[in-house]
């Protein structure tokens, strides 16, 4: 998969499709890999506010683990 993919994914499911092995252990309580982690964080990075993207007002993870939970990402996937 190359860069401009990754950086154009318009669904979660998307994403957790093209990172399975690294969403089964993100979503069983582990380390998100890097590559969903930058996956993630692009896909809400129009919804976060700036300075947790930054990682200068909060942690970009707790919101997009929230924006998750929210959405009831992981009950479904």
């Amino acid at each position: 998969m190359s860069r401009d993919d990754r950086e154009n994914f318009d669904s979660i499911e998307k994403i957790i499709e093209a990172y399975p092995e690294e969403w089964k252990v993100f979503k069983g309580g582990g380390e998100v890999g890097s590559k969903l982690e930058t996956a993630l964080c692009r896909f809400y990075q129009d919804d976060m506010p700036y300075g947790t993207l930054k990682a200068r007002d909060g942690d970009p993870m707790d919101f997009i683990i929230a924006q998750l939970d929210k959405e009831g990402v992981f009950d479904n996937a």
